[in-house]
């Protein structure tokens, strides 16, 4: 019932990412994208290097999110969000506010969420530590 499709640019492999930080937001697309689409969906995950950043996305072609959904997603502890917040909060914990995630949503269509993180290297880590 579901298709998957991973495209990570291999340069991505040697920087750091929080640990489970895609396992709520896959979750999301499978259980409220695509649980209710009629037919095969598709979960796709990239991963992209810009300048100094690391951009991850997530997209379905579910039945995507009204407006409303997707402000609320990001602040609310509900159900259906829960992951999304608490992955949000973690980034901007952990690496500050400019980073997180961004969902765009077309209901009928689909959704995105998109995860802004600098980009850190394994080594930086050990000697920061």
């Amino acid at each position: 019932k579901i298709d998957y499709e991973f495209d990570i640019d291999p340069a991505l492999l040697e920087y750091r990412t929080l640990k489970l930080l895609l396992q709520p937001i896959v979750e999301n697309s499978i259980y409220h994208g695509l649980k209710n689409k009629r037919g095969k969906g598709r979960v796709k995950v990239t991963g992209r290097m810009r300048h100094n950043l690391m951009i991850l996305e997530v997209s379905d072609d579910g039945v995507g999110m009204e407006p409303e959904a997707v402000a609320s997603s990001l602040w609310q502890s509900s159900g259906k969000s829960f992951g999304l917040k608490s992955a949000n909060e973690r980034i901007k914990l952990i690496f500050g506010h400019e980073y997180g995630l961004d969902i765009r949503s077309v209901p009928g269509e689909g959704t995105t969420v998109a995860i802004t993180l600098p980009l850190r290297r394994q080594e930086d880590e050990e000697e920061a530590g």
